[in-house]
């Protein structure tokens, strides 16, 4: 159970997203106890968010733009980042792009340009564009936007490693491998 792994937060944070990409429903309530609880590491909460967000749980959704301006902790804003991206939110956007030029951690702005490749926003290419040829910006945040405008570009084509291993099956490989 998440609340006895408390001593082990990688485990209990590996739980929470477990329970997102599972589509537990049931878990709702207890994840969000957990995403509120103060007590809790920051990536624990963190990663209950992203968990809730995939959950499509409103309540949670609503407070995103929220967790992400505020100063509950590096971990809990970087998922706050994801989850928006993840929630697919057109009126996300605005809280991506503010926090791509005002967050000082560089994990964070990845989020939000990572999030900014997934919202369905056309908007958001001119400012990529900008960041990523812009001199003036880290180096950091310009690899971010270049990796974002890509994402954006191979939207809807099979990934590399796909046309890689199109026609490939495990049990035709030689043993050696």
């Amino acid at each position: 159970e998440l609340v006895r792994a408390k001593d082990e937060r990688s485990v209990a944070a590996a739980a929470a997203m477990g329970l997102g990409i599972m589509g537990d429903h049931g878990s709702m309530a207890h994840l969000r106890g957990v995403a509120r609880d103060g007590s809790k590491g920051t990536d624990l909460r963190g990663y209950a968010t992203l968990a809730l967000s995939m959950l499509g749980d409103r309540s949670t959704l609503r407070q995103l733009p929220q967790q992400l301006a505020g100063s509950q902790g590096s971990d809990v804003r970087r998922s706050s980042a994801l989850s928006l991206g993840l929630a697919g939110q057109v009126p996300m956007g605005p809280a991506l792009l503010r926090t791509l030029f005002t967050e000082s951690d560089d994990r964070v702005r990845g989020a939000a340009v990572s999030s900014l490749a997934l919202t369905p926003r056309r908007s958001v290419l001119g400012t990529l564009v900008d960041v990523a040829t812009g001199p003036g910006y880290p180096t950091a945040m310009r690899l971010d936007a270049i990796t974002a405008l890509g994402t954006l570009a191979a939207r809807g084509r099979p990934s590399p490693v796909e046309e890689l291993l199109d026609g490939i099956h495990y049990r035709t490989l030689p043993s050696s491998l």
